[in-house]
C-alpha cells in the first residue's frame, strides 16, 4: 500500500536520505525544497502526512503548519 507523504526539506542530502527511508517504508514521497512550493504541492495533493523542515528558505515550518 502506497501512503502519500509530502516532504519539505531544503537540504538536498537530507531530502535524498529521507526519501530513501520513507520509500522503503512504503510511502509515496513527493518532495519540495521550500515552503511556498510545498504549499502549492499540498493544495494539489492533499496528503495526510507532511514532514517539514522547521527553517525552510522562504518560511518557517510553524507558519506552514498554520497555513495548511
Amino acid at each position: 500500500m502506497n501512503k502519500p507523504l509530502l516532504l519539505i526539506e531544503d537540504s538536498p542530502s537530507l531530502q535524498l536520505t529521507y526519501e530513501a527511508a520513507l520509500n522503503k517504508a512504503g510511502y509515496h514521497v513527493q518532495s519540495c525544497e521550500a515552503g511556498t512550493e510545498g504549499l502549492a504541492k499540498f493544495d494539489e495533493l492533499r496528503p495526510q502526512i507532511v514532514l517539514l523542515d522547521l527553517m525552510s528558505p522562504d518560511r518557517r515550518g510553524i507558519e506552514f503548519m498554520r497555513e495548511i
